[in-house]
C-alpha cells in the first residue's frame, strides 16, 4: 500500500484478516516514519515484533476483550469430547449406549498449562463444575489452584488445556514424550498451535490411546479423523461481547499510540 510508504508519520491499525495473518520482515522494512502498529488480535505471532523493534517501531496487542468468549468455547469443546460428540455426529446421531457413553466432568483432574487471563478463566469455570484443578506457568501464580511441574501434569491430568501465548520460546513446548505419557482416558483441548505435535495425538487416538482430542481448524471437520476427535471452526473468540470489546479497545489503543502512549506493547 503506498500510504505506507510515504513520508508522513503515522499510525498503523492492522487488522490480520486482510493480509492473510501475515505481515513479514520485508514488509516492515519498507515502511516509513511509522509511529506505532496497532494489532486487532491478542495474537502477535503473525507479524514480525522483532524487525519493528530494530526499525523502532512500537508493536500493541489487545487484551482479555475475549477472554470469557475463548474459555467458554475451549470447555465446550471439551464437554463435546467428554460425551463423545464427535463419534455421535459420525454416527448419524444414532443411539448406542455402548459406545457413545461418556465420562462425568465433577472429580476430575484438569491440568492448565499457561495461567494468564483465558487460563485463569478455564480454571475458575473447570474448578466450579468440582474439578481439581492443578497448573504449570512460567510466571503466573494462583493459590486456589495446585501448581504441577509440566511433566507430572500431563501424566496425571483427565482433561489438559494448553492456553499458552504461540511464540518461539513456546514452540514445541509439550513435547512427544509427555504426550506419550498422558494417561489413556485423558482429553487434550487446544485453542493454540505448535507448542505441541498435531499429528501425534491424532495418531493416540485413532490408537485408541487417548480418549479424545478437541482443536481448532479452518479447513477440517469432525469426519476427517478417526476417534473421538472434534474439529471445530475458529470461533472460539466470536461472540457479541467479544465483538464490542474488541473494537472499544482497538480504538482506544489507535488513540493513545497517536499520544506516545504504548501500554501494550509486545516488542520492547
Amino acid at each position: 500500500m503506498p500510504e505506507l510508504l510515504d513520508d508522513e508519520q503515522k499510525v498503523i491499525a492492522i487488522d490480520p484478516d486482510f493480509c492473510a495473518w501475515n505481515v513479514p520482515k520485508e514488509v516492515i522494512g519498507k515502511m516509513k516514519n511509522v509511529q506505532a502498529i496497532c494489532l486487532q488480535t491478542t495474537s502477535f505471532s503473525w507479524i514480525d515484533t522483532a524487525e519493528a523493534k530494530k526499525q523502532g517501531i512500537p508493536v500493541m496487542n489487545l487484551r482479555g476483550f475475549s477472554t470469557e468468549a475463548v474459555a467458554e468455547w475451549a470447555f465446550m469443546m471439551a464437554m463435546n469430547v467428554a460425551r463423545k460428540l464427535p463419534l455421535i455426529i459420525k454416527d448419524s446421531w444414532k443411539q448406542d449406549f455402548s459406545k457413545h457413553q461418556g465420562v462425568e466432568l465433577k472429580g476430575k483432574i484438569v491440568g492448565i498449562i499457561g495461567l494468564g487471563t483465558i487460563g485463569t478463566r478455564i480454571a475458575e469455570i473447570c474448578n466450579g463444575l468440582g474439578m481439581e484443578v492443578v497448573y504449570w506457568s512460567r510466571s503466573s501464580k494462583d493459590e486456589r489452584f495446585s501448581f504441577s511441574e509440566l511433566a507430572d501434569l500431563m501424566k496425571k491430568a483427565d482433561f489438559i488445556f494448553p492456553t499458552l501465548a504461540q511464540n518461539e520460546e513456546t514452540t514445541g513446548l509439550i513435547t512427544d514424550e509427555m504426550l506419550k505419557n498422558m494417561r489413556r482416558s485423558a482429553i487434550f483441548v487446544s485453542i493454540v498451535h505448535k507448542i505441541y505435535n498435531h499429528d501425534l495425538i491424532l495418531q493416540l487416538v485413532k490408537e485408541d490411546k487417548l480418549y479424545g482430542y478437541a482443536f481448532e481448524t479452518e479447513k477440517e471437520k469432525i469426519t476427517d479423523f478417526e476417534g473421538n476427535v472434534w474439529a471445530g471452526p475458529e470461533l472460539a473468540w466470536c461472540t457479541s461481547e467479544s465483538f464490542r470489546r474488541n473494537a472499544e479497545q482497538w480504538t482506544k489503543a489507535i488513540v493513545k499510540a497517536v499520544k506516545n502512549d504504548y501500554l501494550t506493547q509486545v516488542n520492547k
